[in-house]
């Protein structure tokens, strides 16, 4: 499911906008969790935190209205990316349970990191020969330094879901989009518009119900 996320992913971004793919993945997921979790899993949400969720979700799926430089849309992108969404909703719920039967969150996903790793090189070197040595000898210090943080930021997810309802964390797990906004905002100095404007209050207005019900 981790692979199957990361392909989706890379191929969204090949043919799709940062600004489009990325939030419509993000907001479809924590939706599809909530769904999926009451329905099937017996898992008991209060009337607040199923519209907390609904309104992180849809808060983050507004930021995909916002067009290309070019002001179309690219359809195929949107549909990759509400798959790749599908993806973080499997692996979210797998992951919040499979730790729960280990009983070691570090240690589950250290094993599941292991095995994704050597599923993911593998593919890459079927795809792209070469590529993962060239990532190595020349990008060895970003390599490390993003699959660290990546690392010990799902861990914290993974070690999360052991403690609250998988459908919560993973809805303030997706709030990491209105981070990624601020970086794009005041680092890489991209346009900030009503609609993103709009989409960050209406997450943030989700997280805080979430909390104050907690």
């Amino acid at each position: 499911m981790h692979t199957g996320y990361q392909l989706f992913l890379l191929y969204s971004y090949r043919i799709g906008d940062l600004s489009q793919v990325y939030p419509l993945a993000r907001g479809v997921a924590p939706i599809v969790v909530a769904v999926v979790s009451v329905v099937f899993l017996g898992t008991h949400l209060d009337q607040i935190e199923l519209s907390a969720i609904a309104i992180i979700g849809s808060g983050i799926i507004s930021l995909s209205l916002v067009r290309r430089s070019d002001g179309l849309r690219n359809y195929k992108a949107a549909i990759l990316a509400i798959v790749t969404g599908g993806f973080i909703a499997a692996y979210s719920l797998v992951d919040g349970l499979g730790a729960r039967v280990a009983t070691t969150a570090l240690g589950f996903y250290g094993c599941l990191s292991i095995l994704n790793a050597i599923i993911f090189t593998i593919i890459i070197n079927f795809i792209k020969p070469g590529m993962v040595k060239i990532v190595a000898q020349e990008n060895y210090k970003l390599a490390l330094s993003s699959g660290g943080a990546s690392f010990t930021a799902y861990a914290l997810v993974i070690w999360a879901f052991t403690m609250a309802p998988i459908p919560v964390v993973t809805a303030l797990r997706e709030t990491s989009i209105i981070f990624a906004l601020f970086l794009g905002v005041f680092v890489l100095k991209e346009r900030l518009d009503l609609i993103k404007v709009f989409a960050s209050m209406v997450t943030i207005l989700g997280a805080g119900l979430l909390r104050i019900n907690r």
